[in-house]
């Protein structure tokens, strides 16, 4: 306009301002979408790898038997290979058309409405949506296919000796990378804490979005789903009455943890009496668990439990509990060891009088918990995925209404 209409300047100077702000509200609106399409698409790319792995599982009998009987490599993908193009192809033709017709729809959801009017969003036809769809049948294609090939190690001997014996460690937890995430996501955490914001750079210009922070809900729900792969399996064998290793865990981290603490905090007090006391009470909690686990009588079993339940209830009478302290996580699971303890002999009991469709579901879980966990885990991914949209919804909502940018 300054170009064509000279003098036009002064009355587009108003309008370029405008146009900033407008810039700078638009930038910090999408990022509560950019996170949420972190979550959705790493939701989705685990549901992927859980589905191929599902998928490895079932067919691994089917390849072995073939490999047994001579069908080489080539052959084999002849067979797959001709299911899985027949899917990607039906799926790549439809795809586009879908995404068309759901952003059409999309005019009548309520974010939309006074800008629509209630009407559909008008749309264009383009290659781009259709070279999308080949790029995603690609991969599902190669998904298909490569892992069952790969997954064909061995013949029908290798296959039976493996499913004899399932895994009870995962390779997550093998190399610890569970724990390395769960660091990380600290790091993350903290970083986040001390910015405050998803953003960075100046207040007007240069203002970017920090693409590190950005993945931090996705990690943060990732190490919750791995850390409960950690204690899935305890659950199991614990509710089956096979293993009291949950009870073995909270026993030693209460008594690792509050012994120190305990002790710290009298001596802070200059008491050091007082942290002598606390420790020989913590210390006859321990004897007494320790005894408790190595009795093969029950009677003697539950006389250790009840002088536990007397040292626990000694410690909360000399130490009480005290929300704000750092002893407190640590006494609630002190409080927790007897009735943990009493639970599992009664699961145990349950397990050998319960019907057989019940001992005989527990036994099968316990013994192979792991086909079970990637669900959970999925659940756990799509539960903080429907959070987080409720969370994002009312805050562009909110956003909307006060137009607080």
């Amino acid at each position: 306009i300054g170009d064509s209409m000279p003098g036009a300047e002064v009355l587009t100077g108003g309008l370029d301002s405008s146009l900033e702000e407008l810039s700078r509200k638009s930038f910090f609106s999408k990022i509560p979408l950019l996170m949420l399409l972190t979550v959705m698409v790493s939701t989705v790319l685990f549901y992927l790898a859980m589905t191929v792995a599902y998928l490895v599982q079932k067919r691994e009998g089917d390849l072995a038997l073939l490999k047994t009987r001579g069908v080489g490599t080539i052959h084999m993908l002849r067979l797959y290979g001709l299911e899985a193009t027949l899917i990607t192809l039906v799926a790549v033709i439809i795809a586009p058309f879908l995404a068309l017709g759901a952003v059409a729809l999309a005019g009548k959801l309520p974010y939309f409405a006074e800008s629509t009017g209630g009407s559909t969003l008008p749309v264009q036809l383009s290659p781009d949506p259709f070279l999308a769809a080949l790029g995603a049948g690609a991969l599902c294609l190669a998904i298909l296919i490569v892992p069952p090939l790969l997954g064909a190690r061995g013949g029908l001997i290798v296959h039976k000796l493996r499913a004899s014996r399932p895994p009870d460690v995962p390779f997550i937890h093998r190399y610890y990378i569970d724990l390395a995430l769960l660091i990380i996501g600290g790091l993350l955490f903290w970083e986040f804490q001390s910015r405050g914001q998803f953003v960075s750079g100046g207040l007007f210009k240069d203002v970017q979005v920090n693409e590190t922070l950005l993945i931090a809900p996705v990690l943060f729900l990732l190490v919750v789903a791995l850390i409960f792969m950690r204690i899935f399996p305890l659950l199991v064998r614990f509710a089956s009455g096979e293993a009291p290793t949950l009870v073995h865990l909270v026993a030693a981290a209460a008594l690792v943890a509050l012994a120190p603490l305990e002790a710290a905090r009298q001596l802070d007090q200059a008491d050091a009496p007082q942290a002598g006391v606390a420790i020989a009470i913590l210390a006859a909690v321990a004897a007494f668990y320790w005894a408790a686990q190595r009795s093969t009588r029950p009677r003697s079993r539950l006389v250790f439990i009840i002088l536990q339940a007397a040292a626990v209830a000694a410690f909360i009478a000399f130490s009480p509990l005290d929300s704000d302290e750092l002893t407190f996580l640590p006494s609630l699971a002190l409080l927790a060891i007897v009735p943990l303890q009493v639970a599992f002999l009664a699961a145990k009991l349950i397990a050998r009088t319960a019907p057989v469709w019940l001992s005989m579901s527990l036994w099968r879980m316990a013994r192979n918990p792991l086909q079970y966990t990637w669900l959970i885990v999925l659940l756990l991914l799509a539960t903080g995925l429907a959070v987080l949209s409720t969370t994002v919804g009312g805050s562009l909502d909110k956003s909307q209404r006060d137009r607080i940018l």
